[in-house]
C-alpha cells in the first residue's frame, strides 16, 4: 500500500491550520481530510521512515487531533 497523498486528492496543506484553531472539528470534511492524511504518514513512518518535512507534517497533524477529539470528547472528573 504506497499511497501518495496526491493521488487521492489530500495535499499537505488541505490540514494546514494553526494548531488550537477551532476550526476543525471532529466528524467534519476537514477532519476526514486530516485523519487520512495522518493515516498516509503513519503508514510510511512504519514502513520506510518519514523525511523531516513529513516529520514536522506528522507531529503538527497530531496536534490538531488530539485538539479536535479533546474540544469534541471533554473529559469528565
Amino acid at each position: 500500500m504506497n499511497r501518495d497523498h496526491a493521488m487521492n486528492g489530500v495535499a499537505p496543506t488541505t490540514v494546514g491550520k494553526p494548531v488550537g484553531e477551532d476550526s476543525i472539528s471532529v466528524g467534519t470534511p476537514e477532519w476526514d481530510n486530516l485523519t487520512n492524511r495522518r493515516a498516509e504518514l503513519i503508514h510510511k513512518k512504519n514502513r520506510e521512515g518519514l523525511n523531516e518535512n513529513e516529520r514536522t507534517e506528522y507531529e503538527r497533524l497530531q496536534q490538531i487531533s488530539q485538539a479536535a477529539i479533546a474540544r469534541a470528547f471533554p473529559r469528565l472528573e
